[in-house]
C-alpha cells in the first residue's frame, strides 16, 4: 500500500512538471511575434532560442538601403524605380524654340521672322527627377562675334512665365521662357541666336535663327 502511495505521488509530480513545461499557449506565441515585428517589408523577423528578435534583410527589396540592379535611374525613360534606395536621375534640361507672339511669324524654315514689337518664346523642360536652379541667359551672334540688338533698333528683356528672372525647375517639369523685344529693326539681316540656362556647374543651350525686317 505504502508502495502504491509512493507510485502515485511521484506520477503526479511528473505531470505537474509535464504541465509547467509544455508548449507556449497560442496568444503568447502571438504576442511574441507581434513583438519581433519591425514594420519593415524588407526584413525577415524571427525569434531566437534565446527569445532575442533577428531581422534578417531582403535582398531585391526597395527599401533594404541597397540600391541593386533594376532599381537605380533608367537612362531611356529618365526615371528611378527605387528612389529610396537609390539616386534619382539628375536634372536633364532641354531648350526649344515653339514660337513668337505680336509682330513675328514662326516660319516653315524654322527662322522666327521679327519685324515689330515681339516675343519669342522658348520651351524649357527638366527631363530627369532631380530639380535644378536656372539662371537665363539670350543673345545673338552674327558672324563670329556677339552683338547687341540695340545696333538693329530692338531693346530686349528675357523673363520666365512667371515674370522672374531665375527659376528652381522641378523634376520632370516644364516651363516657358520669353524674350521681349520692343521696336522696330533698322535693317533687314540674318541672326543666330541661343538661351543659355545656367546651373553652376552644367550649362544648358537652345537655338533659335532670328530673321530682322526692317
Amino acid at each position: 500500500m505504502k508502495y502504491l502511495l509512493i507510485i502515485a505521488l511521484l506520477s503526479i509530480f511528473l505531470i505537474a512538471a509535464c504541465t509547467n513545461n509544455g508548449p507556449v499557449s497560442g496568444s503568447v506565441v502571438a504576442d511574441v511575434k507581434q513583438g519581433c515585428n519591425d514594420n519593415n517589408k524588407c526584413t525577415s523577423d524571427f525569434e531566437d532560442v534565446n527569445g532575442q528578435c533577428n531581422y534578417k534583410s531582403m535582398p531585391n527589396c526597395c527599401g533594404n538601403k541597397v540600391c541593386e540592379a533594376g532599381e537605380g535611374c533608367n537612362s531611356a525613360t529618365q526615371s528611378t524605380s527605387c528612389s529610396q534606395d537609390c539616386e534619382v536621375c539628375p536634372a536633364d534640361v532641354t531648350i526649344t524654340a515653339t514660337g513668337c507672339e505680336g509682330d513675328c511669324i514662326a516660319a516653315a524654315d524654322e527662322s522666327l521672322r521679327v519685324s515689330g514689337d515681339s516675343t519669342l518664346v522658348f520651351e524649357v523642360e527638366n527631363a530627369g527627377e532631380e530639380s535644378i536652379k536656372l539662371t537665363p541667359k539670350f543673345s545673338c551672334t552674327r558672324g563670329a562675334g556677339e552683338v547687341k540688338l540695340s545696333y538693329y533698333g530692338l531693346s530686349e528683356n528675357g523673363f520666365f512665365e512667371d515674370s522672374t528672372d531665375e527659376i528652381e525647375l522641378s523634376g520632370k517639369s516644364k516651363v516657358n521662357y520669353k524674350v521681349s523685344l520692343t521696336g522696330k529693326p533698322n535693317t533687314s539681316l540674318n541672326l543666330d541666336c541661343n538661351v543659355y540656362m545656367n546651373s553652376g556647374s552644367k550649362l544648358f543651350l537652345g537655338f533659335a535663327f532670328l530673321k530682322l525686317e526692317a
